[in-house]
C-alpha cells in the first residue's frame, strides 16, 4: 500500500483539492471486456441499454472489477480506510440524451463527510459534445446540502433520480470544468462535489461508462428505496 500511496500521491492531492481527479488509463487492460458490456446487458440480462443499477448482483465480472488492485487501493486512500463496494451502474449515454442535474452523490447515501466516493470508468471517449461529466472544483468542501425538485420529467430511455432533483444552491457563478476523458481512464468523484453531465448533442456518438460507488467500512449509509445499498467486499480474481 505504501508503494501505491507514493505512485498516486499527486492524484490523491488533486482529489482533495478539487473533489475529483482522473487517473489516465488505469483500467486500460480491461477495456476490451468493458466494451462488451452492451452484449451482456442486452443478451444475458435482457435489459434495455439505459442507466442500469445493481450490476454487481447480475454480472460477476463487474463486481470483480470493482476490486481491481490499483483502483481499489486508491479508493481505500480516498475514503480513509477499507472501502466496501456499494453499487455498479452502467450508463449508455446515447446520442441526444439529456444530462443530469447538478447534484452531490452523498445526498443519496447520507454518509459521513469524505467516506463515500465513486469511480467513473470510461468505456468510450467522452467530451462536452457527447455528454461528458462536468464538475465544480472545490465544492466538495461543502456539507451535504438539501435538494429541490426541478420538475424535470424522467423519460423512459434513461432512469436515474438525480435527473429530477438538483442541489439547493446557486452554483451559476461558480467555475465549472468539463471533464473530458478517454476510454480506459477512471474519474474519481468525491461524494460531496457538485457535478452534472452535458447533453449528448451528437447523432452517432455514445458515452458509455460504468460507475462504481464505495463506502468506508463501518460508517452509515442510507439503504435507499429503488436502489438498495448493501455494502460488500470480495477478493479480486485475476
Amino acid at each position: 500500500m505504501d508503494i501505491i500511496k507514493q505512485e498516486f500521491k499527486e492524484y490523491y492531492e488533486q482529489y482533495h483539492d478539487n473533489g475529483f481527479v482522473i487517473i489516465p488509463q488505469l483500467m486500460a487492460e480491461h477495456l476490451a471486456y468493458l466494451q462488451t458490456i452492451d452484449n451482456i446487458i442486452l443478451n444475458q440480462l435482457k435489459k434495455p441499454l439505459r442507466t442500469t443499477n445493481g450490476l454487481q448482483n447480475d454480472v460477476p465480472q463487474c463486481k470483480n472489477l470493482m476490486f481491481t488492485p490499483k483502483l481499489y487501493q486508491f479508493m481505500c486512500m480516498l475514503v480513509g480506510g477499507k472501502a466496501l463496494g456499494v453499487d455498479a451502474q452502467y450508463f449508455f449515454g446515447q446520442p441526444q440524451i439529456k444530462g443530469f442535474n447538478v447534484h452531490q452523490d452523498n445526498f443519496y447515501a447520507q454518509s459521513p463527510f469524505g467516506c463515500y466516493a465513486s469511480a467513473w470508468l470510461a468505456i468510450d471517449n467522452a467530451c462536452p459534445e457527447n455528454g461528458c461529466v462536468y464538475a465544480y472544483p472545490g465544492t466538495h468542501k461543502m456539507p451535504t446540502l438539501p435538494v429541490v425538485d426541478t420538475g424535470y420529467e424522467i423519460d423512459n430511455t434513461q432512469i436515474h433520480t438525480a435527473r429530477a432533483i438538483q442541489v439547493d444552491y446557486d452554483f451559476s457563478q461558480l467555475p465549472k470544468v468539463d471533464v473530458s476523458i478517454k476510454g480506459g481512464d477512471v474519474l474519481f468523484i468525491h461524494g460531496n462535489v457538485f457535478h452534472s453531465s452535458n447533453k449528448n448533442i451528437t447523432r452517432n456518438s455514445t458515452r458509455r461508462s460504468l460507475l462504481f460507488t464505495y463506502i468506508k467500512q463501518g460508517v452509515y449509509i442510507r439503504s435507499g428505496q429503488s436502489v438498495k445499498r448493501e455494502p460488500f467486499y470480495q477478493e479480486y480474481v485475476a
